[in-house]
């Protein structure tokens, strides 16, 4: 009899000392605290946010966030932190929120699930929009010294223009190319911005549209070009191709296909096809992108 009385008394003693565990452990401080030295976000909080008990332990709260060492800004956002009763179960996450921006691109309507357990953020899922397009992604981002990335997804009918021209990177007036990829995998880490680019590796398979407007100019020095032929026949091969350019793909749309690997920071295409119903052309580049240099026919 006294060996179930003890047992019973020591129930909700066990209960009441994981429930401390865990409400320890969700402190909204101690978990903001922990988050920002992991990722060098500053987060704020909007409100005293809301607790619940069951069937987990939930918090809840509105944020906003800005980057120490980058150009994020999160501006307020839904945030929802919950954790099974159970001690060693994994951390749930979700985020909602309005906007994410970084280096001048702008997410909209984002929404992420994840799971922390081990400094290892399980990405279950993330939408957002981008521009005119959509982002579906999943992965892991590992937030101890190593600091990895591995991410799988698909992007839709997102504008090379808009990007560049938001990030600074290049401006291009004549020519239009959105893209959309069906998968992608990419693996890198994020220990500074160079050691980004360096460490990229993956692929990624491309479909999209290109659209060039030529000018006046062009076509007259493409028809220049090949009435010189006759005198410095080397310039041969540069007036075909150029001719060609001209005459089949500029102001036409046109489909672009195939697939661009990542090897250490350096985009190689591979059966990069470039086909509209005048012509087509196979694409072979080599960007590096720490020191933009192209190289390619």
């Amino acid at each position: 009899m006294k060996k179930i009385f003890f047992f019973l008394l020591a129930i909700p003693i066990i209960l009441l000392i994981i429930f401390l565990a865990i409400y320890d452990e969700l402190n909204a401080n101690k978990l903001l605290a922990n988050i920002q030295k992991d990722t060098n976000l500053i987060i704020n909080l909007e409100d005293v946010g809301k607790w619940k008990f069951y069937p987990s332990i939930e918090y809840a709260s509105m944020i906003s966030a800005k980057g120490t060492e980058s150009n994020v800004v999160i501006d307020k956002s839904k945030i929802r932190f919950l954790k099974n009763y159970w001690p060693l179960s994994p951390l749930d996450l979700e985020l909602d929120s309005p906007s994410i921006q970084y280096e001048g691109l702008i997410l909209r309507n984002s929404k992420l699930k994840a799971k922390y357990s081990n400094k290892i953020i399980d990405i279950r899922k993330f939408n957002a929009k981008l521009n005119d397009g959509d982002i579906n992604t999943i992965g892991k981002i590992s937030v101890d010294e190593n600091k990895s990335i591995q991410l799988n997804g698909s992007f839709n009918n997102i504008s090379l223009n808009t990007i560049f021209a938001q990030t600074n990177t290049a401006r291009w007036d004549r020519v239009n190319i959105k893209i959309a990829s069906p998968h992608y995998n990419l693996v890198t880490t994020y220990k500074s911005k160079e050691m980004f680019i360096a460490s990229l590796n993956g692929l990624m398979e491309i479909k999209g549209s290109v659209f060039f407007n030529s000018t006046e100019e062009e076509r007259f020095g493409a028809a220049l070009l090949s009435l010189l032929v006759d005198k410095v026949t080397s310039l041969s091969s540069v007036s075909k191709s150029i001719s060609y350019l001209l005459d089949k793909f500029a102001d036409v749309p046109s489909a672009i296909t195939g697939e661009l690997q990542f090897i250490n920071g350096t985009i190689s295409t591979k059966d990069l096809l470039l086909q509209n119903n005048n012509g087509r052309a196979l694409i072979n580049a080599q960007i590096n992108m720490l020191s933009n240099n192209i190289n390619g026919k």
